[in-house]
């Protein structure tokens, strides 16, 4: 994981993006492994915890209502909507190679050995599936940067994120 520009870029071996770090962060605590997500399955806990809310009572009325069914849908539909949504509905979309590397899909053969993972194309997806107005120039906006304000900016890092690993302290200040 690393600050990169204005992007936070996390590494897996399989791309698994959490929109909602901060929060994540605010209400759970660091168990001192430096891990990013507690446990050894992360797909499999995802899993289920989304079939978990598509049984709950109206959820399920609502899928019911749209004849569909909570087995039919799954993490993959999760990024695939999100990879439709980037890939349609505007003339300035992010390159298809960077929403397949972004939704952690092979390119298969030859593609996988000549095009390759960039980090604007990364960001420009990033920024799309946040709804970002793509036509406008709030689309390229920058992160917070804090000046002359270090102390403040550490303060509340630990008052928000007690126990943070310390190599995670300049990723929580965007956070």
């Amino acid at each position: 994981m690393e600050w990169r520009g204005d992007a936070l870029q996390i590494y897996f071996a399989h791309m698994k993006n959490d929109q909602a770090l901060r929060i994540f962060w605010a209400c759970n605590d660091f168990d001192g492994t430096d891990l990013l997500f507690p446990g050894n399955n992360q797909y499999e806990r995802f899993q289920k915890s989304l079939q978990r809310i598509l049984t709950q009572q109206d959820v399920a009325a609502e899928l019911s209502r749209q004849r569909l069914k909570a087995t039919e849908l799954g993490t993959h539909s999760m990024r695939k909507g999100a990879a439709t949504f980037c890939s349609s509905g505007s003339t300035v979309c992010p390159s298809s190679t960077a929403v397949h590397l972004r939704a952690g899909w092979s390119l298969g053969g030859v593609q996988n050995t000549y095009l390759r993972y960039e980090a604007a194309g990364d960001k420009h997806v990033g920024r799309t599936v946040a709804g970002l107005p793509t036509e406008s120039s709030q689309f390229s906006i920058l992160a917070p940067h804090f000046e002359d304000h270090e102390e403040w900016v550490k303060t509340g890092v630990k008052l928000m994120f007690p126990g943070i690993p310390e190599r995670l302290e300049f990723v929580a200040e965007y956070c």
